[in-house]
C-alpha cells in the first residue's frame, strides 16, 4: 500500500515500558519522513506531556492529544480542532463518578490537568505502577474539591480520568457511564482507568478530520496502537496495526497483528510496509 500518513499511539506502543523510544523506532520514523511521509502522535495525554524523546524528533507537526480531544498545530501553538465537554456536563459527570470508589483528575486549557487533592495526596495507594505514578505527580496540579473548581472556572474541559484497584469497579464505571451520559466517549488506556470525553473526541474521528485537512485520503494511513482507546483509529485506518501487548479489542479493530512495544513492533512493521511500497 501506498504510506503518506503514520498516526501511533504512545504508550504501549510507540514508547518503551519506561516511556523511553528505542533508537530502531526512532530510525524508523526518519526514514519514513525522507519519503515525505508526514508521522503524528495519537495520544491520550495533553501536549505538554509528550515524551521529550518524541517532542524532539524534528520530523512531525500535528498531533492528536487528550484522545482526540484536540487535534494540535505544533507549529503555530494552536489547535485546529477542538470537541471538548461543557463545565455543565463535566460537573455532572464528575459527580456520578464520586459513587465509585476511584480517582479523579481533569485535563482543560490544552496543557493543564488537575486531580483531586486528596487523590493526589495517595498516589502511591491508587497507582500501582511507578511509572504512571511519576508522570501523574508531575503532570497534575492537586486540587481541592476539583468538581466545584470545574464549575466556578466555567472553561471547557478536554478530558476527565479516574483510576480505579480492581477491574470489576472499572468495567462497572466503563458500562455505566457509557449508558447514562450518551454525549460521552468512554475508554480506556491503561490498567484500571477510564477515560471520559466527549463523544467527537475519539482518535479515529480526529484521525479522519486531520486527514481531510491535510487532503490526505484515509486508505493511506497507518495507525498503530494498543488500547481500547485506539479501536476507533485503528478501524478507520487503511492499515490499522495492533500491538502484540494490545487488549483484544484492538487486536480485533485491526488489520494486522505486529511485535510488542519492547520488541519495536512499531519500527518493524513500518520498514516492512516502507520496503514493500518502495
Amino acid at each position: 500500500m501506498r504510506i503518506d500518513i503514520i498516526f501511533s499511539d504512545l504508550d504501549g506502543t510507540l514508547l518503551l515500558g519506561d516511556k523511553g523510544l528505542s533508537p530502531g523506532t526512532a530510525e524508523a520514523l526518519a526514514r519514513a519522513a525522507e519519503r515525505g511521509i508526514s508521522f503524528v502522535p495519537a495520544t491520550g495525554r495533553f501536549f505538554n506531556a509528550i515524551p521529550r524523546a518524541v517532542q524532539e524528533l524534528p520530523f512531525w507537526r500535528y498531533a492528536i492529544v487528550m484522545n482526540g480531544a484536540v487535534v494540535w498545530d505544533r507549529a503555530e501553538g494552536r489547535a485546529i480542532r477542538r470537541a471538548e465537554l461543557s463545565p455543565e456536563l463535566a460537573v455532572r459527570v464528575m459527580a456520578r463518578l464520586e459513587d465509585f470508589p476511584g480517582t479523579l483528575d481533569c485535563y482543560m486549557e490544552d496543557n493543564c490537568g488537575w486531580m483531586e487533592a486528596r487523590y493526589y495526596a495517595a498516589l502511591d495507594d491508587w497507582i500501582l505502577d511507578p511509572v504512571s505514578r511519576r508522570i501523574i505527580r508531575e503532570m497534575r496540579r492537586p486540587m481541592e474539591d476539583l468538581r466545584g473548581y470545574v464549575g466556578r472556572r466555567g472553561r471547557p474541559v478536554q478530558k476527565i480520568q479516574s483510576y480505579f484497584l480492581d477491574e470489576a469497579t472499572q468495567r462497572a464505571v466503563l458500562a455505566a457511564l457509557a449508558e447514562e451520559f450518551p454525549e460521552l466517549s468512554v475508554a480506556c488506556s491503561l490498567p484500571g482507568n477510564v477515560e471520559l470525553t466527549h463523544r467527537d473526541a475519539t482518535k479515529g474521528a480526529a484521525m479522519t478530520a486531520l486527514c481531510v485537512y491535510l487532503g490526505i485520503p484515509l486508505e493511506r494511513a497507518v495507525a498503530f496502537g494498543d488500547e481500547r482507546n485506539d479501536c476507533s483509529m485503528l478501524a478507520v485506518a487503511g492499515m490499522g496495526v495492533a500491538m502484540g501487548n494490545a487488549a483484544p479489542e484492538a487486536k480485533a479493530a485491526a488489520r494486522l497483528v505486529t511485535d510488542t512495544n519492547q520488541e519495536d513492533g512499531v519500527a518493524r512493521t513500518l520498514l516492512r510496509l516502507l520496503e514493500e511500497g518502495a
